[in-house]
């Protein structure tokens, strides 16, 4: 049973949080100067707000963090490619290893990005060709200009990162919403299989609607469509204030 997609739901949520302290602190600063709000008290709060806002973040690491030995790190590779898919958005894909091992494709998870691979790098890239990529919209990966970000066309994008694998049989390797996106692939390209896919791995993964198959599935079904799915958007449309923040 998968726990997707409860992780990333309260990421989600902590992330509303954070937008909503962000808005109330514009709020009640801007009302300030305009003369809306002669509260003093009000000023100091929205002012503490948008401190915590876009800086709460390294506070609380610097009081809670707990740093051990290889804590993993956002380092990237220097062997770049960049896919450019058929509505002009750019790929961007990461090689670690041997040209001549044999070649594992990567495909991350709802809310991360290629560089979540960092301890899978340290145990592999000195047997294997490790093959990396931003899932468009995330990372390095450009937006999709039209916001289709299907299960579809992402199987699609998963199938021109295998042409980078060469002639040598891939294993291909998805997390989360990324062992979705194996899946999809599966489907639509069944001639792969057995050829140029030499085998799968899936990892926390679903092969439907998550709500259905994570744990409080009776409760998350009764949510969907009055609270998780209005977050969702509501997310979509907040978006850039999001990116700015982390």
């Amino acid at each position: 049973m998968s726990i997707f997609p409860l992780a990333p739901l309260i990421i989600l949520l902590l992330g509303l949080l954070s937008t909503a302290l962000l808005g109330f602190g514009l709020y009640f600063v801007i009302g300030w100067f305009l003369g809306w709000i002669t509260v003093v008290a009000l000023l100091v709060s929205g002012i503490i707000m948008l401190v915590f806002s876009l800086l709460g973040r390294f506070v609380i690491l610097a009081l809670l963090a707990s740093p051990a030995e290889n804590e993993p790190t956002s380092s990237r590779s220097r062997e770049v490619e960049q896919i450019r898919r058929p509505d002009g958005t750019q790929i961007h894909v990461e090689f670690f290893g041997d040209r001549d091992a044999p070649p594992i494709i990567f495909t991350h998870g709802w809310s991360c990005n290629s560089t979540h691979w960092y301890y899978i790098k340290q145990a592999l890239e000195n047997e294997f060709r490790l093959i990396l990529w931003d899932v468009p919209g995330t990372g390095k990966s450009g937006q999709v200009p039209d916001n289709d970000y299907s299960m579809k066309n992402l199987a699609t994008d998963l199938e021109a990162v295998l042409h980078l694998a060469g002639d040598k049989p891939a294993l291909i390797f998805g997390h989360s919403m990324g062992g979705m996106i194996l899946l999809t692939f599966c489907r639509l390209f069944p001639q792969h299989l057995g050829t140029r896919v030499a085998g799968i791995g899936l990892v926390n993964t679903t092969f439907t609607n998550p709500v259905h198959t994570a744990p409080f599935t009776n409760v998350l079904r009764v949510l969907q469509k009055p609270l998780l799915e209005p977050i969702l958007y509501l997310m979509i449309a907040l978006s850039p204030i999001v990116w700015v923040q982390t």
